[in-house]
């Protein structure tokens, strides 16, 4: 896809596991109220993932998703944002 053809997709950012053969990232899903599952690239050095995140269908369930018409973009959360996820949750602990 170019450039002009990812504008106003949705980004949806998650969480990398990378403890598998496959890495895979998880994304929540506003509108079925679940975390999707997709594979993930072992390294983004050929991808501008990081920049304009990566296309992907969506798994949604929920028939009335505005995902299942365009898909959505997917990107990692990057470091700070981690943390941030962390001292928000130990706050709540």
């Amino acid at each position: 896809m170019t450039t002009k053809e990812l504008k106003g997709i949705p980004v949806l950012k998650g969480f990398v596991d990378r403890s598998g053969r496959v890495p895979t990232i998880s994304v929540w899903c506003p509108f079925c109220k679940e975390f999707h599952i997709h594979g993930w690239p072992k390294s983004l050095e050929t991808f501008n993932a990081q920049k304009y995140g990566q296309h992907r269908v969506a798994h949604c369930t929920n028939q009335e998703s505005p995902f299942k018409n365009r898909g959505y973009l997917i990107k990692e959360f990057t470091k700070k944002e981690y943390a941030e996820i962390s001292r928000r949750k130990n706050e709540c602990q």
